[in-house]
């Protein structure tokens, strides 16, 4: 997705590429903060499909719209928004996370989740002082009682760094951790989620700690946080009936790709497992 300004498309605001199932998917790009345009200055949206060598190689599109003011609401937030969704950071941190462009400089990630580009924005925490352990909690709003929903979120971590995610009620935070994860995690943006049950209102909290340990600066980024009803179906299970389940495609030379029966599937089987039907 490109914006058009004197028949200059510039970088892409938004991109997607390889497989993302076949059924639709809602985009959405907010203009406001990510393009530098003089107020009544004609432009244009360019939409830019590349369908690849292969004959699957099809990209559909349905249902655009543009409208002024922010982006409707969505059920994850992706930080695109000044406003961070009403997250806050605590006031006993003794270092504060942070709303980051992706790719402003060579020490955070170069793309974010929601756009696969620069423009997207994500929560960022990084010390600079190394040898010094600090930490930051960012504090979701309020969520009601729940006998089961599904926390999940991307993330990427540098170093030795750690993330425990908990809730917090009743003006104290809980002491058991729900999810915990320590060190460097790769390069890539990793998918988390831990299933949280709550008796009273409840807020999520994601507890950054950079140790800084050995002359090293640690960093925690975190991006598109969803909360679901239901408890969290178990990472890498997968009848792949209604999508990928989270599981992605790597950059390598071919990639998977979520199918049923098709005649010009060469070789393919004619049924699949859970349904034993060439529908599944």
């Amino acid at each position: 997705f490109f914006f058009n300004l004197d028949g200059n498309l510039g970088k892409a605001l938004w991109q997607k590429e390889g497989n993302q199932g076949d059924r639709w998917l809602f985009g959405r790009i907010s203009l406001r903060g990510n393009v530098e345009q003089t107020i009544g200055q004609p432009y244009q949206l360019v939409l830019e499909g590349i369908v690849g060598k292969g004959f699957q190689g099809d990209i559909s599109v349905d249902d655009l719209g543009f409208n002024p003011g922010p982006c409707p609401a969505s059920t994850v937030c992706d930080f695109e928004s000044s406003d961070l969704c009403s997250y806050v950071n605590d006031p006993t941190n003794t270092i504060d996370w942070k709303r980051y462009q992706a790719g402003a400089n060579a020490s955070i990630p170069p793309v974010d989740v929601t756009y696969s580009s620069t423009h997207g924005h994500f929560m960022f925490l990084k010390a600079d002082n190394p040898g010094k352990s600090v930490s930051g909690r960012l504090v979701t709003p309020s969520y009601p009682d729940t006998s089961g929903s599904c926390i999940r979120w991307y993330m990427i971590l540098e170093n030795g760094a750690t993330l425990n995610v908990r809730t917090y009620a009743f003006g104290a935070i809980n002491p058991n951790v729900l999810y915990t994860v320590n060190g460097a995690q790769g390069k890539q943006w990793k998918l988390a989620q831990t299933t949280v049950k709550s008796g009273s209102p409840y807020q999520v909290v994601f507890d950054g700690i950079l140790n800084n340990a050995n002359n090293t600066l640690d960093s925690i980024a975190i991006d598109d946080i969803e909360i679901r009803s239901g408890v969290c179906d178990e990472l890498g299970s997968c009848d792949f009936e209604t999508g990928l389940c989270a599981l992605q495609n790597l950059k390598a030379d071919i990639e998977w790709k979520r199918t049923s029966y098709n005649i010009e599937l060469f070789n393919a089987p004619v049924l699949d497992h859970t349904t034993n039907s060439r529908g599944g």
